[in-house]
């Protein structure tokens, strides 16, 4: 078990999930059984395209918002122009739920892809935001002492110190949030869309089709696991490198 605690997780889960099913006798809640028939079957690979069509504008989102959050992040927790002017602003918008601003994204953006990466970085942006802006202004003063004695630009500043002082936790603080977005994104593909896996969910949900929308919900639950071992990965690998 603690050589290999993600079976032993899988193990419990789908050992209860068949217990539930046995007990239960209902088609609202299938057999974990049929449903792995039916993901590795043939009419199974339908769901290639609508897992593809998730992972990209999952990918698509959390790149963007690491993109826009981490180095105006940098530029908060550094200069106090932009700290003074910006931050009321940030604060006054990330309590506000992001889901809010769906509607108003497929207005302005139709309902293709562009809704749904925009949702994820909203959900994305503010979390890095305020994480990289906070660790920035908490580094001790004393740190850059040496490198500015050393006659070190800002530049070499930022390379040699800030950056590599916040990298952990924006790997950190970008695993939780992408595991909201992927939760947001199910919602977003629910409505106004024809692809993606919580298309996928919902459509047989209303066709009552149960085994396969828990194949989808699986699926999510998949995506999201591997999501979080990969950045946990990156995180390990970075703290080994440094």
């Amino acid at each position: 078990m603690k050589r290999h605690p993600w079976l032993y997780a899988v193990l419990v889960v789908l050992g209860i999930w068949w217990l539930g099913s046995a007990l239960l006798q209902s088609p609202i809640l299938p057999s974990p059984l049929r449903v792995f028939a039916f993901v590795f079957s043939r009419k199974g690979l339908v769901m290639g395209s609508h897992l593809l069509a998730s992972v990209r504008r999952l990918v698509l989102g959390v790149v963007s918002g690491l993109l826009i959050g981490y180095p105006l992040g940098l530029i908060l927790g550094t200069y106090p122009r932009p700290h003074h002017v910006l931050s009321p602003i940030i604060a006054l918008l990330y309590p506000i739920p992001k889901t809010t601003f769906l509607p108003l994204f497929m207005l302005a953006f139709g309902l293709g892809d562009a809704p749904k990466i925009g949702l994820i970085l909203m959900i994305i942006v503010f979390p890095i935001i305020i994480m990289t802006r906070d660790q920035v202004m908490q580094l001790d003063p004393e740190l850059f002492t040496p490198l500015i004695a050393l006659g070190a630009s800002e530049t070499q500043l930022f390379r040699e110190l800030v950056i590599p002082a916040t990298i952990p936790q924006l790997l950190s603080t970008t695993r939780i949030s992408t595991a909201t977005a992927l939760s947001v994104l199910f919602l977003a593909e629910a409505f106004g869309t024809r692809s993606g896996i919580g298309f996928f969910i919902m459509d047989a949900m209303q066709r009552i089709n149960y085994v396969q929308m828990f194949a989808g919900i699986l699926l999510l639950g998949v995506l999201g696991i591997l999501s979080f071992q990969g950045i946990d990965w990156i995180e390990k690998k970075w703290n080994r490198k440094l």
